[in-house]
């Protein structure tokens, strides 16, 4: 695949133990407060024979801020052993996946998760269905992040996108209120009607109103 521009996300999904307590776990809420991009993609490539192992994802969705370029390359998680390639393998996304992530800006204004583990989530026809490499806790489970996240799609998807005009209101979405408004403006308008039909009729030859049927015997 010919790719003009990536845009490189440096992470680290373990940072020298595998105990939760040294890494940054949030809750599924803080996780949504504090995202400053949430985007969504299609997986385009895996490249599990470079050092390290990484995925593309291209942008197809955006939530949330903005990112400089519509691809994104992300490390895999490496793991231990002779056999380390063949088990990344078996984490990585599959080609063809949707996936939600959100991100953060450091300092350097590289894209960062917004926390180690559960930042990231498969979507199945627009809804999250399965957390990617993700792990629940005493806290929270993988079902919270999962219902959390549908729930801020769920609302997206309701309202229009930033800097999308609101659509127009259908004839039952429109407010009785408005209709009430325009009810003087009509009122006006019979009279001004009825008024100029009576000048015309007390215009008529003879000084009759029309020719009215004669209804004596």
């Amino acid at each position: 695949m010919k790719v003009a521009f990536f845009l490189c996300i440096m992470l680290f999904f373990f940072r020298g133990s595998m105990v939760f307590s040294e890494l940054l776990i949030l809750s599924p809420q803080e996780m949504l407060a504090r995202a400053e991009i949430i985007v969504a993609g299609e997986v385009q490539e895996l490249r599990l024979n470079q050092d390290p192992p990484v995925f593309v994802l291209q942008v197809d969705k955006t939530y949330r801020g903005s990112t400089a370029s519509p691809w994104l390359v992300l490390p895999l998680p490496e793991m231990p052993g002779p056999e380390a390639r063949d088990q990344t393998a078996k984490v990585a996304p599959v080609k063809g996946a949707r996936m939600l992530l959100l991100l953060v800006l450091d300092d350097a204004e590289r894209l960062l998760p917004v926390a180690d583990l559960n930042w990231a989530v498969f979507l199945t026809e627009g809804a999250a269905t399965s957390l990617f490499f993700g792990a629940s806790t005493s806290e929270w489970r993988e079902e919270d992040y999962l219902a959390a996240f549908n729930g801020f799609l769920s609302e997206a998807g309701a309202r229009p996108a930033d800097g999308e005009p609101m659509p127009p209101a259908t004839a039952r979405e429109r407010s009785p209120i408005n209709s009430l408004r325009a009810l003087p403006l009509l009122l006006a308008g019979l009279f001004l009607l009825a008024f100029v039909l009576s000048r015309k009729i007390r215009k008529l030859p003879g000084g009759k109103s029309g020719n009215r049927p004669n209804l004596r015997g």
